[in-house]
């Protein structure tokens, strides 16, 4: 919207200016004060307030992480639900992380979980903290985002996760948690 203003203001300042004038410096005069209002308007009202850290949710979520897990640890995603999260996590969080869409750009979806378990079953091999986020599990629009690109049904999901426990580490609110996954007894490796 800020960019639509800034562009109206422009215009209806060039509309103005009569026809004879345009010419010469009167016009490069007009045209570098469209330009440049064009440019404050979107730097005071999208580019500085995203570039505070305060007014940044990712990054907040990413500090989240880091504060929650142990350095070195791994977390599950889907990468269809925090988008900027597969950006964020690794840069701002110092945790790897598994990304189930990546899995399933990659390799066919039996291939992409068996993989993707695979990561998981390693890095609790290795007692690497593995953590899990409530998009994966609990948000309704990741999850049809997953049956929609890649034909993932809730079941398919569940059976994904089924060898393993999670447990409640800590919620930033009541959408954006974060879970501690564990093998169950009796579950072998499958890596």
């Amino acid at each position: 919207p800020h960019l639509i203003w800034g562009l109206a203001f422009l215009t209806v300042g060039l509309a103005l200016i009569p026809r004879e004038m345009l010419e010469a410096r009167i016009a490069r005069g007009a045209l570098a004060v469209g330009v440049l209002s064009l440019w404050l308007t979107n730097f005071t009202n999208a580019i500085h307030p995203h570039a505070l850290p305060d007014n940044n949710e990712s990054y907040q979520r990413a500090m989240f992480l880091r504060h929650h897990t142990r350095k070195g640890g791994t977390v599950v995603i889907t990468g269809t639900g925090w988008l900027q999260g597969k950006v964020y996590i690794p840069a701002f969080s110092h945790i790897a992380r598994v990304s189930l869409d990546l899995s399933l750009i990659e390799y066919p979806k039996p291939k992409a979980f068996a993989d993707i378990r695979r990561q998981i079953d390693w890095g609790l091999h290795k007692d690497i903290p593995v953590y899990l986020l409530s998009e994966v599990l609990e948000w309704p629009e990741t999850r049809s985002q997953l049956r929609k690109l890649w034909g993932v049904t809730d079941r398919e999901l569940e059976d994904l996760f089924q060898p393993y426990t999670w447990r409640l580490v800590a919620k930033l609110d009541e959408k954006f948690k974060l879970y501690r996954l564990a093998l169950k007894s009796g579950s072998a490796h499958s890596w």
